[in-house]
């Protein structure tokens, strides 16, 4: 099964490699961030806290108290497959569309995963949450706007030390191919939240 895997990454990654290419003025962003991430000299945590109506579309995995994404099984996980992180409590970052799941997300890391220092790559609304059917008809030039930050987050998420992601997401199957294509990490640096360990689930 293995084997397969690196077959299929052997054929893919040139062309992973050559098609993943941002914007100037969007690198420019997310280097930014990058750097801030990098200036605490710690691992980083790309959390990517994907709520609204992908909270729905998950009912198995969903935490009956919360009524959201069980995050904490994947930072458990995180842990357990990668105990140095105790060792040296993580910078973490929150990619999220839905502002007050945020909050939860960030009080779940700061308790279990020890993060030193946040950022927060989140809407400033506190009502903020995606839905599809609404995103379809805001003006162009909103959607435009967020296409941009959702290709930022996907570079954040390729590049952290490691990735706590979601069930399934476009965002998050993008990154686990460039996270081992362009930035050369291991399969084992990202989990789902749901806390599986199969790292065939991203591809």
């Amino acid at each position: 099964r293995h084997l397969l895997l690196d077959d299929m990454f052997q054929s893919v990654c040139p062309i992973i490699d050559d098609w993943w290419h941002l914007t100037s003025d969007l690198q420019q962003q997310a280097d930014a961030i990058k750097r801030e991430a990098q200036s605490t000299e710690r691992p980083v945590v790309a959390i990517h806290a994907r709520g609204g109506d992908k909270i729905r579309e998950l009912g198995k995995y969903i935490d009956p108290e919360t009524n959201k994404y069980p995050m904490e099984r994947g930072m458990r996980r995180l842990i357990a497959t990668h105990p140095s992180i105790q060792v040296s409590p993580p910078t973490c970052l929150i990619l999220s569309d839905d502002y007050q799941y945020a909050q939860t997300v960030k009080a779940m890391a700061q308790d279990i995963l020890k993060c030193q220092h946040f950022i927060m790559r989140v809407p400033n609304d506190p009502t903020a949450s995606y839905e599809i059917k609404v995103f379809r008809h805001m003006p162009e030039q909103i959607r435009c706007e967020a296409a941009k930050e959702y290709l930022i987050d996907i570079e954040l998420m390729s590049w952290a030390t490691y990735l706590i992601a979601n069930h399934r997401a476009n965002a998050d199957s993008i990154a686990a191919f460039l996270r081992k294509c362009r930035f050369y990490h291991d399969m084992s640096t990202i989990v789902p939240g749901t806390g599986a360990s199969a790292f065939t689930f991203w591809v």
